[in-house]
């Protein structure tokens, strides 16, 4: 009688165990992956810089650091070419008045990555900054992910996101903080994973139970 009770203890906790793994893992195969976290920490504009000598006014091009990163636990992300766009504000509904694509690249879980690079300007007619004023720029990026877990890769998901970038009279971005771009679109990811976390669980209750 004691084996017996110990052996329907020991599988009862044994279905417990497997029900608590089957549960963590479908939380992390079916959880709708985290889109990576895109900012501006570094954007210089040398024709706006009027603390320095004459020859930054004829400088056309724009110095921008960019940090990508990746909060996922378990996925990596392969980024298609990445499309920066820049506006000056004053003629936002007008042409960009520079644009940069940087390649494709993977990235591992948890990783952070910059690009730093510099964009060349066209056509733009930038105002004098006074003593203490900004003018702004808006930065809009573009491009599509594929989140990798261990052997298996989703299909290409749209990342469109973009800031503002303040601009002061040495040509620097005014924040001293990294400007996050954001998406104005509603985001629906929490009810996605809900929807999958509730599909995971019934196949889990139909097969094991």
């Amino acid at each position: 009688m004691a084996d017996s009770r110990r052996g329907g203890c020991c599988g009862s906790c044994f279905s417990l165990i497997s029900l608590a793994i089957s549960i963590t893992l479908s939380y992390w195969l079916f959880k709708t992956p985290s889109k990576p976290s895109c900012s501006i920490h570094a954007f210089y504009v040398p024709a706006l810089n009027h603390t320095s000598n004459s020859a930054t006014a004829t400088n056309t091009t724009i110095y921008f650091d960019l940090k990508l990163e990746n909060r996922n636990q378990l996925k990596g992300v392969y980024y298609d070419p990445i499309t920066l766009t820049i506006y000056y504000v004053p003629n936002v509904t007008s042409v960009p008045i520079a644009s940069y694509t940087v390649p494709e690249f993977y990235q591992g879980l948890r990783k952070t990555t910059h690009r730093r690079e510099l964009a060349d300007t066209r056509g733009a007619d930038f105002r004098t900054v006074s003593n203490g004023s900004v003018v702004a720029f808006r930065v809009d990026l573009a491009t599509k992910l594929r989140f990798k877990t261990w052997w298996w890769k989703t299909g290409r998901k749209n990342l469109a996101v973009r800031a503002l970038v303040e601009v002061n009279d040495r040509g620097e971005k005014a924040e001293k903080k990294g400007i996050k771009l954001k998406s104005g679109a509603p985001e629906l990811e929490r009810h996605h994973f809900r929807v999958r976390l509730l599909v995971a669980l019934g196949v889990f209750f139909f097969v094991f139970i």
